[in-house]
């Protein structure tokens, strides 16, 4: 007898058993390389829970509102294509296991089904205005709840797996009349030839307008990455945003989306909500992603596994899963509700990279105190610091925040560069742009030297502070662009650990 799955990725090969080739590799295969598509998963493994203790966690619930609708958690159903691929029953029994979970699911209009057979939420807008508006219409009359429109498929990304297998794609109900499905090609999927036939190159941030001009649901837009585009998204007044990078299928070499989904949540300040989509495996990812200020995540592979390996049922294990190692999770960490789940409850790289300043900038204040060169560059482990100038100190400081790398304990010795070396670090990481390293580090250094007084100690914490400081308004005067480097160089952390 088959033994039941055990955690959701267990699934993943039960599904490969159950599929024809093509179709497993069409679910499972990312862009290229599929470095994104590792990178996805992988980076939830560099997020650690900081659990609190002594809480009664006796009662817990996973319970949440989201876009005004009370579900049974934090998941989503994420949109994804042509479910009787999977499975006879396709689309239609993942909506019956999302209903009994009750759990939102959205429907992507690549479905299998038709829209009037799956109630939930939709996505996409064609090269066909009329298309899209009817098909918005549609989704309207049968009780749809919004509009998801997914922004970063401008053109079908580069899936060698499907152009080695000659992908061939089922009919797509949802345009039936309106479209013909059955392009074939030579040169590779015929999906990859559908795709090319009515995806919209042109899409941009006015048709967001047009987009909620025909419809009087709420719309979402689902595949921003970054500040810049969160800020953007929240000018044309979308109702929500979802971080995606379409399941790494897109663009290969994007970041892994838990990466930067703070950098978004922060950008909107609770303007509007942020949904998280990708990599999520298990209830400590949703866990994290909560943390860093989703509102909830959706489940995209897991629950294409789920209904490969077992139907309608193996849909409703997936998400129960999920579910259920959230909620141990959340006891664990002393979180009764999912509103208990908090920013202080992680650790990332970032904070990592913060604690260390925090030290080092402790190391300099004693520097300060001792006032013996000898034992200075003793402490710091190099006797290249016995004459460096406040600039020094400074640099040491952002080359620091540059070339963390919480695993490599060589670079534990980087703090002792001078401020040439410490340039030449910045410019070789490649993370800024060389004239912005010049800029930022040379007001720094004279802002150091203009703050400390002819008798002060070279590289006291006050010198540091300054130096910091005028980082800081380089950045935002715009010498430096990198928000990144930014938000490392003026967090508070730093400040009050020099107090």
């Amino acid at each position: 007898m088959e033994a039941e799955p055990v955690n959701v990725s267990e699934f993943q090969e039960l599904a490969r058993l159950a599929l024809p080739k093509m179709y497993y590799d069409f679910y499972a295969g990312g862009a290229e390389d599929q470095h994104t598509l590792e990178e996805n998963v992988k980076a939830f493994q560099r997020i650690f829970i900081r659990p609190r203790v002594l809480i009664d966690v006796s009662r817990t619930d996973t319970s949440t509102t989201i876009m005004g609708y009370k579900t049974s958690a934090p998941i989503m159903v994420a949109p994804t294509a042509m479910h009787k691929l999977a499975h006879p029953e396709g689309e239609v029994a993942t909506a019956r296991a999302s209903a009994t979970a009750n759990v939102i699911m959205v429907l992507s209009f690549n479905s299998t089904c038709t829209v009037e057979e799956v109630a939930s939420s939709c996505n996409a807008v064609y090269k066909r205005r009329e298309i899209s508006a009817f098909m918005v219409q549609r989704a309207e009359r049968n009780g749809f709840k919004a509009i998801i429109l997914t922004v970063d498929t401008p053109r079908l990304g580069r899936r060698e797996a499907d152009i080695k297998n000659k992908m061939v794609a089922p009919q797509l109900k949802n345009f039936e009349g309106l479209i013909s499905t059955e392009m074939k090609t030579d040169k590779g999927s015929n999906l990859e030839a559908f795709a090319s036939g009515v995806l919209d190159a042109s899409l941009c941030w006015k048709d967001i307008g047009w987009l909620k001009s025909i419809t009087s649901l709420p719309v979402l837009i689902k595949g921003v990455l970054t500040r810049e585009d969160a800020l953007r998204a929240l000018e044309v007044g979308v109702a929500g945003i979802i971080v995606s990078n379409h399941g790494a299928r897109q663009l290969d070499y994007s970041p892994a989306t838990i990466n930067v989904l703070e950098e978004v949540v922060v950008a909107v300040q609770g303007k509007i909500p942020v949904l998280f989509d990708g990599g999520v495996r298990r209830g400590t990812d949703i866990f994290k992603a909560l943390a860093l200020g989703a509102q909830a995540v959706m489940i995209g592979r897991p629950v294409i596994y789920g209904l490969a390996a077992k139907g309608e049922h193996g849909v409703s294990r997936v998400i129960n899963m999920l579910k259920d190692e959230l909620e141990l999770t959340m006891a664990l960490s002393g979180c009764c509700t999912v509103k208990d789940i908090s920013r202080s409850h992680v650790s990332t790289k970032i904070d990592r990279l913060h604690c260390r300043l925090v030290t080092f900038i402790h190391t300099l204040q004693l520097h300060r105190r001792i006032g013996d060169t000898t034992d200075r560059a003793q402490i710091v482990g190099s006797s290249e610091f016995s004459g460096s100038s406040a600039g020094d100190w400074l640099a040491v400081v952002v080359v620091a925040a540059a070339v963390f790398d919480s695993s490599d304990e060589e670079h534990q010795c980087l703090m002792v560069n001078p401020l040439a070396e410490a340039k030449e670090q910045l410019v070789m990481v490649k993370w800024f742009p060389a004239a912005a390293v010049t800029a930022v580090v040379a007001a720094a250094a004279a802002s150091v030297a203009a703050a400390a007084s002819a008798t002060a100690v070279v590289g006291g914490a006050a010198a540091v502070e300054a130096g910091v400081a005028a980082a800081v308004a380089a950045a935002a005067a715009g010498s430096c662009k990198d928000s990144f480097l930014a938000s490392i160089l003026g967090d508070p952390l730093l400040y009050a650990a020099s107090d």
